[in-house]
């Protein structure tokens, strides 16, 4: 960006290496990157075929691994006279392996067939810095309900958030949200849910958390 960036900008670009050799990118940032806390920087790039995002507040600017050749760039701000924000990005051939929290980070969720139980859980101790979306669906069509069973070890900081989005038995979405400690079992009606983790940029060494998913058939348990 320019330095110090521009209030009320709007910037959408797009970057491509064109070698045919390249299979992975390295972006790094600048010590000096900083944005108002209202602003917003966007990086996004395909995974597994889906488009992901990473977003950056504020003055947290980790370093990323991109797993394509390419990758999109959106800058919104309303308020001038910060840095801005400065990066290299590195194209990388070979073989390459994920972390744990740019894995966690490039998951949007799995389908799921039979009636098998399921684990979903977070990096154990869960990545800051993090908001991911990810959705969830069994394809058996016998299914009445989820039941949602966390693990005892589930924990993470006051500030942070874990949402199960859903829809009840009338058919209107709702959500349940997880602050700190209140991890309550409860099921789900229908086959399928949405998962949403929202880490801030502080260091963090909780375990983050850890669930079953438990497909049923019948009424569905009151919680």
């Amino acid at each position: 960006s320019a330095h110090p960036y521009c209030d009320n900008e709007e910037v959408h670009q797009r970057y491509s290496f064109t070698n045919s050799t390249v299979t992975h990118l390295s972006i790094v940032f600048d010590e000096e990157s900083e944005i108002e806390i209202l602003d917003s920087l966007d990086i996004s790039f395909k995974y597994n075929s889906t488009t992901v995002t990473r977003s950056y507040p504020s003055v947290w600017f980790d370093d990323l691994i991109v797993p394509d050749r390419a990758f999109n760039l959106t800058f919104t701000s309303e308020y001038a006279g910060y840095y801005g924000y400065s990066f290299n990005v590195t194209p990388l051939t070979g073989d390459f392996e994920l972390s744990d929290c740019e894995t966690f980070a490039n998951n949007l969720g799995r389908t799921f067939d039979g009636m098998e139980i399921q684990v979903i859980e977070s990096p154990h101790p869960y990545c800051k810095n993090v908001l991911s979306h990810q959705q969830y669906y069994f394809t058996n069509e016998t299914i009445d309900y989820l039941w949602i069973d966390f693990d005892s070890q589930s924990l993470i900081q006051s500030y942070d958030k874990l949402t199960l989005s859903y829809f009840d038995v009338s058919g209107y979405q709702t959500s349940k949200e997880f602050p700190y400690l209140d991890f309550i079992n409860f099921a789900i009606p229908g086959n399928s849910f949405n998962v949403t983790f929202n880490a801030d940029a502080s260091f963090t060494s909780y375990y983050g958390y850890k669930f079953t998913v438990t497909p049923g058939i019948g009424e569905v348990p009151l919680t």
